[in-house]
C-alpha cells in the first residue's frame, strides 16, 4: 500500500491536500564529505574501505565511470544518478573518472580509510541552475508542491535542480530527535527531508501546522503518530533565502 501524507499548502488560505507519495525506507545516515571538483582537474577523497561509498553530483546526474579493472566495485542507480562504490584492494588508491550528463568529466583519487560508510557529493561551482527548474515552472503553487514532494518521496534528483546532504540534527521538541538529511535547491524554493524519531516513552502524534514557519510553503508527515522508537518522514518546501 502506498502511503499518504498531509501537505499543507500556505498561502492566502490555509489548504489541507492529500497526496499520495511514493514508500520506502528511510535511507541510511552516512556519513558527509562535499567536495569541490572542477572539469579536467583530480580531486581527493576518502571512502570507506570495507563498506559502501555513495558518489553524487550536487547538481546533475552521474551518466558514465571509468576505473581499473579489480579496483573498484561499482554499482548505478539508474533513478538517482549516483553510484555506490567499494574498494577491492583497501590498502592502494584508485582513481576513477565520472562524466556528468552535461558533459564535464571530474578526475578522482579514492583513498581507502577504515571509516564507516560514506557520501561523497561533488560540487563544480561553475556548473550551477541559472534558471528555475522544471518543477518550479509549474503553472500553479499547487503543482509545484506535489512535483517537488513526489520528487523528494522518490528520492530523485532532477538535472536541473542541486542536492545537498546535510545530515544535521536539530532542537525540535523534548523526547524526539529532528535530522535535516538532504535539500534540493532551486532558483526560488528549497525542498528538505528531514527524518523525525520518537525517542521519548510516549506516543508521539505530529500535526503539520506546528512545523510552519514564515517562508514555508509546504509541510508533509508520512506517519502522523509514532510509538517510541519509531520514525518518518518529513517534507518541508519554502523559499530559498540567499545563496545556501
Amino acid at each position: 500500500m502506498i502511503p499518504s501524507a498531509k501537505l499543507l499548502i500556505v498561502g492566502p488560505r490555509l489548504l489541507a491536500a492529500s497526496l499520495l507519495l511514493l514508500g520506502g525506507l528511510t535511507p541510511p545516515a552516512w556519513a558527509l564529505q562535499v567536495l569541490p571538483v572542477r572539469d579536467g582537474e583530480t580531486a581527493f577523497a576518502r571512502i570507506a574501505a570495507d563498506d559502501l561509498t555513495r558518489i553524487a553530483l550536487s547538481d546533475g546526474r552521474i551518466q558514465s565511470w571509468h576505473a581499473l579493472k579489480g579496483r573498484l566495485a561499482i554499482e548505478k542507480n539508474p533513478r538517482t544518478g549516483q553510484i555506490y562504490v567499494r574498494p577491492l584492494d583497501r590498502g592502494e588508491p584508485a582513481s576513477l573518472f565520472l562524466t556528468a550528463e552535461s558533459g564535464a568529466t571530474y578526475a578522482l583519487t579514492l583513498q581507502p580509510m577504515d571509516a564507516p560508510a560514506e557520501s561523497l557529493i561533488l560540487k563544480d561551482p561553475e556548473r550551477r541552475a541559472a534558471k528555475p527548474s522544471m518543477a518550479e515552472r509549474a503553472d500553479s503553487r499547487q503543482r509545484m508542491v506535489k512535483e517537488l514532494a513526489l520528487m523528494m518521496a522518490a528520492d530523485r534528483l532532477p538535472p536541473d535542480m542541486e542536492m545537498r546532504e546535510r545530515g544535521k540534527t536539530l532542537r525540535l521538541w523534548q523526547g524526539s530527535r529532528f535530522v535535516h538529511q538532504r535539500s534540493w535547491l532551486g532558483t526560488a524554493v528549497v525542498a528538505d527531508l528531514f527524518q523525525l524519531t520518537n525517542t521519548g516513552i510516549a506516543e508521539l502524534r505530529v500535526a503539520e501546522p506546528e512545523l510552519f514557519r514564515p517562508g514555508v510553503l509546504a509541510v508533509g508527515v508520512e506517519n502522523h503518530a509514532l510509538n517510541p522508537g519509531e520514525t518518518t518522514r518529513v517534507f518541508v518546501i519554502r523559499q530559498r533565502e540567499g545563496d545556501e
